[in-house]
């Protein structure tokens, strides 16, 4: 390679990599807006959420967890094939490995010579794939952990016991509680639907779904599927609040609700897309 075209290369992937330090610097900025009580009703909205969903965990603890355990048994077994393969669609990296993907890509085509609109376009679609794997991302870490250190044991562990834990055991055969594939399918519910609200209805059933996939594996009880949907959206909910608060994506409406604001159509990113290949 000759040495203008070694400068050229090393240039592009200068920008490529301030381009992506820029993006992820918004997220750092702080805008000042008047959502003060906004966030005080959002904290005790989801108090008395937790208080109930922490209730319904524990009355499924005592009355539900064992016997959905053994009502499975009783099911058709073409129900359990589906559900098998269907439960497959909850793992986190479904979704973290494109949105991935599409981050480093929409970085690539950044650095290409297209006009300060056009980035104006791939910044509105690059902050909407980060507020989408942070919502399923760090929740999904979090339950990650969290499952770990309660150490919950599994259904198909052979305990057929709901309160049978082994705290710190850092086993998969002990991270029950709460269920990692729920959390990211209500995580991605809440974000997806943040984004797109037209999309909600085919979100509440795959969520609901995967809940029920988790229960019929013998992966879960029926109250660790209750607590990874309340886990995952509310971790959902914050990273929104998070964008929110620093003037991104979301902005509030007469009624004081986040509302996505309009993003770029598709055409208009094909068009990006076109100019920055034959650029």
């Amino acid at each position: 390679m000759s040495e203008a075209g070694s400068g050229e290369a090393k240039s592009y992937f200068a920008r490529v990599a301030a381009n992506t330090a820029a993006s992820f610097q918004r997220l750092r900025k702080t805008h000042r807006t008047s959502r003060r009580e906004a966030r005080a009703q959002f904290r005790r909205r989801w108090l008395i959420a937790a208080l109930v969903i922490g209730g319904a965990v524990l009355t499924s603890m005592f009355l539900f967890d064992l016997a959905a355990t053994r009502r499975v048994a009783d099911l058709p077994g073409w129900v359990v094939m589906f559900f098998r393969k269907f439960t497959h669609l909850g793992w986190s990296g479904a979704f973290l490995w494109p949105l991935a993907v599409l981050l480093l890509f929409c970085a690539l085509i950044s650095a290409r010579r297209i006009t300060s609109f056009q980035q104006g376009v791939l910044a509105a679609v690059v902050v909407r794939l980060q507020f989408l794997l942070a919502a399923i991302g760090l929740t999904g870490l979090v339950v990650a952990i969290v499952k770990r250190l309660i150490g919950r044991s599994r259904p198909y562990a052979g305990e057929l016991d709901a309160f049978h834990y082994v705290p710190f055991a850092w086993k998969n055969i002990y991270a029950s509680m709460p269920s990692g594939h729920t959390a990211a399918a209500f995580s991605a519910l809440v974000a997806f639907g943040a984004l797109w609200p037209r999309a909600l209805p085919i979100l509440w059933v795959y969520a609901i779904g995967m809940g029920a996939s988790r229960v019929i594996t013998y992966s879960h009880h029926v109250s660790d599927a209750i607590a990874g949907a309340f886990v995952g959206m509310l971790g959902a909910m914050l990273v929104r609040e998070y964008f929110a608060a620093r003037g991104l994506i979301f902005g509030t409406d007469a009624g004081g609700t986040l509302r996505a604001g309009p993003g770029p159509s598709f055409a208009r990113i094909r068009q990006v897309l076109r100019s920055a290949i034959r650029g």
